[in-house]
């Protein structure tokens, strides 16, 4: 180990030698780097050498609508806000059961609501994963100094039978529904009229199928074809026609 003069007057009597020494172990010292679980950081102090505390790398997670606050808006590209989970199968569930999923409830010490980045949607930033949906996370340290804890994910546009997407309430969604039945009601209806406007095409083109002299009655009459009925069978309309007889 190096070490320098205290006295200002000794200072001259220092080598050349002994400057470029301690030049060395400053830019030694400047330069000196830790990896993880290792952690430098530099304070007012001068720097510092701590053991940093490695999380678990992977977690399981459900996707929410909200942050740790629970009034912080939902992300509008590939991030999301994860609620940290655990697998909530108990003893009385059999080894083939579904893994179940459940997040640590407000008010658990373990609850936490972080920022996960999902890799899957990274190319156009979409955000189609709905909420409720189980993720497995990863929690990583980036280079910074001091670290900061990332969380990243890889899961796919899945949980659409789930819930809604965030921001779209029950009402519109019902309302979104009715308004899709009644789109069916008046296509349905514009199906009858159509197969209406078939069936009075084929009344004109079978119209007048024969005529004749009435006898006894002093009159004429012809017979007449008319459409008495229209329906869709296997996708094909079906004309039901009648002849009547007409007095002239």
């Amino acid at each position: 180990m190096l070490k320098l003069p205290r006295a200002t007057d000794e200072i001259a009597a220092l080598s050349g030698q002994t400057w470029n020494q301690a030049a060395d172990e400053l830019e030694r010292l400047g330069n000196f780097q830790v990896t993880p679980p290792l952690e430098l950081t530099d304070g007012p102090s001068g720097r510092r050498l701590a053991l940093r505390v490695m999380p678990d790398r992977l977690y399981w997670g459900i996707i929410q609508c909200t942050g740790p606050l629970g009034t912080e808006s939902d992300y509008p590209d590939n991030r999301y806000w994860v609620a940290l989970g655990y697998v909530s199968n108990t003893q009385t569930d059999a080894t083939t059961a579904k893994v179940k999923v459940t997040a640590y409830p407000p008010g658990d010490p373990r609850r936490q609501v972080v920022t996960a980045t999902n890799f899957f949607e990274n190319n156009d930033a979409t955000h189609f994963a709905r909420p409720n949906t189980v993720v497995r996370v990863w929690a990583e340290y980036d280079s910074g100094s001091p670290a900061q804890l990332r969380w990243t994910m890889i899961v796919a546009d899945e949980g659409t039978n789930s819930s809604p997407p965030c921001g779209v309430s029950s009402s519109s969604s019902s309302s979104s529904q009715s308004s899709s039945s009644s789109g069916s009601s008046s296509s349905t209806s514009s199906a009858s009229g159509s197969a209406a406007s078939s069936g009075s095409s084929a009344s004109g083109s079978g119209s007048t199928s024969g005529s004749g002299s009435g006898s006894g009655c002093g009159c004429d009459w012809v017979y007449q074809t008319v459409v008495t009925g229209v329906q869709c069978v296997d996708g094909q309309i079906q004309v039901t026609t009648a002849q009547i007889k007409v007095f002239q």
